[in-house]
């Protein structure tokens, strides 16, 4: 019944099969994680390296448990990452679940520190950088671009979603219309 649960909430939130597929999420039995979507991350070789569980139940006070690791040291399922192409920036996991066409990660919130795995290797390997904050973060993204900047990247922003709204409340044909209108900072 749990798993039925789970599966229910994710197709309520306009998960399809696909994206639970790609993104190996799944659920536990486990009383910790019992009623919670759990979405994993890989490392570049394949290796666990976090994981975020979100609850199915409105009332439960724990909206998210996550792994104890420091984020900074983690770029969340690098193991679907190609430097060699535009890689998009979105805060979330569940925002990153719909962006599942997309060659994108999180930034497991909505900030990105210049001593961070994330930027060392974007700052190093790829062309081009697209940030997908939400539009509450609008400074912290623009704080982002300013870093990139600063290492002569090409640093590209879309426009979010309206307020109210994040990039996991979107179907994957919205997210994919907005995202195809990218506007360069300079």
């Amino acid at each position: 019944p749990a798993a039925k649960a789970v599966y229910n909430y994710a197709r309520s939130r306009g998960i399809s099969d696909a994206m639970l597929w790609q993104h190996r999420a799944g659920y536990s039995e486990d009383w910790q994680f019992k009623r919670r979507l759990i979405i994993p991350s890989f490392d570049e070789e394949g290796n666990l390296n976090y994981w975020t569980s979100r609850t199915i139940d409105e009332d439960n006070k724990y909206k998210y448990i996550n792994a104890k690791a420091n984020k900074r040291a983690i770029i969340f399922n690098e193991i679907d990452l190609d430097y060699n192409k535009p890689i998009y920036l979105v805060e979330g996991p569940l925002d990153l679940v719909k962006c599942y066409k997309l060659n994108a990660t999180c930034l497991l919130g909505s900030s990105l520190s210049e001593q961070s795995l994330l930027f060392y290797k974007l700052a190093m390997f790829s062309d081009k950088v697209i940030l997908c904050l939400d539009e509450d973060a609008r400074e912290k993204q623009n704080k982002i671009a300013e870093l990139f900047l600063r290492y002569d990247k090409k640093v590209y922003w879309v426009d979010p979603p309206s307020e109210g709204k994040d990039w996991g409340d979107l179907q994957p044909a919205v997210i994919e219309k907005l995202m195809s209108c990218e506007y360069e900072y300079t």
